[in-house]
């Protein structure tokens, strides 16, 4: 059957415009296209772009997944085998907040957690590939404000050299009205590297990335230590936290942060900073607390098996004491930090303000001003 562009709509490789013997990376640049071209953000009140959007998702959903194209090319898309097909798509999930962002953040290259515009994502992979007319800022460590619709993001780029890296690199994105935010790294192919959620903290909200040239530790779910707070152990806590094997080389790289506000904009300051820069006291107070958490984690590890036999609760108690108080005193540094980069920059902005306006002034002030103020001071003497 042909929708109304001409296509057959139960032909996935004529709406997806690639031959049957496309391979997997044609297949992927094709949808890539056509999903930008016909998305219903670039066409507002199109309901006819709207439907073909959605058999791009659907055809996409088929051809990029083996099991599934294997069943097709075999059996095509007959009512038996639909359900095994397809997923449960509806126009309202091609909206940016619906399923259908998730589900475009999946197909190029985000886990599909990471909920993010799908034309933020289309729009990190055209820049990376050099193919987008966005004007990109470099991020320094002078804060850049950004006010954010939305489902709206600014890109920045990072560029730092081996030298920073061996310093150890510190980027930090701010909200003072304590707005929700996610805060992206994308590799260089334009897909996602890394997220981070911002966390409310006081009057604030903030979300950071640390590359520092020591042992750290990742919390890999820390909604659900939240949200689980009362229900899991410290031994279960102590499980969300690894090492972070994530690293980034030297060169340019490509961040995004994305207002999660539902209505409103979005206030943020983002920065980079040099883990160089930041008071030496404080910097080996992070290395000892990582590497206690590091210890700790081990030793739990060797004797966990006996004390589950034993069911101790002395020692159950004794080493939910030693965890908690290793969280939280690594959770008490880590605020530390941040909010003497916040105090540092806020200090050096009012300072440079000062100065502006001191310039300022002088620069208004009469020519004649110091000759008088000469002509007193000769006189009082």
């Amino acid at each position: 059957m042909a929708d109304d562009n001409g296509l057959d709509s139960e032909d996935m490789y004529a709406i997806l415009q690639v031959p049957r013997n496309a391979s997997q990376d044609e297949i992927k640049t094709s949808y890539k296209k056509l999903a930008l071209q016909y998305h219903p953000d670039k066409n507002p009140d199109n309901e006819e772009a709207r439907e073909h959007f959605t058999l791009i998702a659907r055809a996409y959903e088929i051809l990029s997944d083996p099991e599934k194209k294997h069943i097709y090319d075999l059996q095509g898309t007959s009512e038996e085998n639909a359900a095994a097909l397809f997923h449960d798509f509806s126009k309202e999930d091609m909206t940016m907040t619906g399923v259908g962002a998730l589900f475009i953040a999946r197909t190029v290259g985000a886990p599909i957690h990471f909920a993010i515009p799908s034309k933020l994502l289309i729009e990190a992979n055209d820049i990376s590939n050099h193919v987008s007319e966005r004007k990109v800022e470099d991020l320094s460590s002078v804060e850049t404000q950004g006010i954010l619709q939305t489902n709206e993001g600014i890109f920045f780029y990072v560029h730092c050299g081996q030298e920073d890296l061996d310093k150890g690199l510190i980027i930090h994105a701010q909200s003072p009205n304590r707005d929700s935010f996610k805060l992206f790294l994308f590799n260089a192919q334009g897909e996602i590297y890394i997220s981070k959620d911002s966390e409310k903290q006081g009057s604030k909200s903030r979300a950071a990335l640390f590359f520092l040239p020591h042992l750290t530790h990742e919390v890999m779910d820390a909604k659900c230590i939240v949200e689980g707070n009362d229900k899991l152990s410290s031994f279960d806590k102590l499980g969300f936290y690894q090492r972070n094997g994530l690293s980034i080389q030297p060169g340019k790289h490509l961040i995004c942060i994305v207002n999660e506000n539902f209505f409103m904009n979005a206030n943020v300051y983002t920065s980079m900073r040099s883990y160089d820069d930041i008071d030496k006291n404080l910097r080996d107070k992070i290395t000892k607390v990582e590497k206690d958490l590091d210890n700790k984690k081990k030793e739990i590890q060797s004797v966990k098996e006996i004390m589950m036999k034993e069911k101790d609760d002395k020692i159950f108690k004794d080493f939910s004491l030693e965890t908690d108080l290793i969280l939280c005193l690594r959770k008490k540094i880590y605020n530390k930090l941040l909010n003497n980069i916040s105090t540092e920059k806020s200090n050096k902005s009012c300072k440079d303000k000062l100065k502006n306006t001191e310039t300022s002034q002088q620069a208004d002030e009469p020519p004649t001003q110091s000759t008088n103020s000469s002509q007193e001071s000769d006189l009082t003497i």
